[in-house]
């Protein structure tokens, strides 16, 4: 009896234990998720961080370059497969806005101009890529990791910052048509923009790849 009893006991103890465990797990990476969460709300309306970086055919590409536009930033780097399986939803808003002489499209990444040029053929990128150092994209993205997405307004204030993402198409062009181009038309449509009044002395500046 005494044997059944103490196997019953330490039973009990490996389970609470196991429960245990498993419930501090969860609540550290609820914790992690809200403190991150805490972090991207703190940034809303804080000017985006000043950058500096070289282009083709260009002497600098500055914050200045992104004033009196709405801005998409996208980081990204080929071995994270979220960041890929947002490449198609990425063109698709490129296609979709690049038209509108107030929206810039901006793709930074630590990949080198031969690896990015590589990628752009596989993968039929659209947009503009510019390569800046690993820090440089740590330091922009808030340390939020990859892929991140910001949206800024005209004032360059951030509108919007998400960091992760999805493995599926279909989950990506959910996330993209629900949250992304709503609001880069919100902000689009607070500038009393359309198409319509475009005018091509007004269009942005292209960038060069690197």
């Amino acid at each position: 009896m005494k044997l059944i009893f103490l196997l019953l006991c330490s039973l009990i103890f490996l389970y609470s234990f196991g429960q245990n465990s498993d419930t501090a797990k969860r609540s550290g990476i609820d914790s992690f998720l809200h403190d991150m969460e805490m972090r991207k709300e703190m940034l809303i309306g804080k000017q985006f961080d000043q950058f500096s970086f070289p282009l083709i055919g260009k002497e600098n590409f500055t914050n200045a370059d992104l004033k009196g536009r709405v801005t998409f930033i996208n980081f990204w780097f080929e071995s994270c497969p979220p960041c890929i399986a947002e490449f198609d939803a990425l063109n698709k808003l490129f296609l979709k806005f690049n038209a509108d002489s107030q929206f810039t499209f901006v793709s930074f990444t630590f990949e080198t101009p031969e690896a990015i040029a590589a990628v752009r053929k596989k993968y039929d990128l659209k947009f503009p890529v510019i390569s800046i150092k690993r820090e440089e994209c740590y330091r922009l993205n808030q340390q939020f990791g990859f892929p991140t997405n910001i949206i800024l307004n005209d004032s360059s204030s951030i509108k919007y910052i998400n960091s992760g993402g999805q493995l599926g198409s279909e989950k990506v062009g959910i996330y993209f048509n629900t949250i992304i181009y709503p609001k880069i038309s919100k902000e689009l449509e607070k500038l009393n923009y359309t198409k319509q009044n475009s005018s091509p002395s007004n269009k942005p500046k292209s960038l060069s790849f690197k």
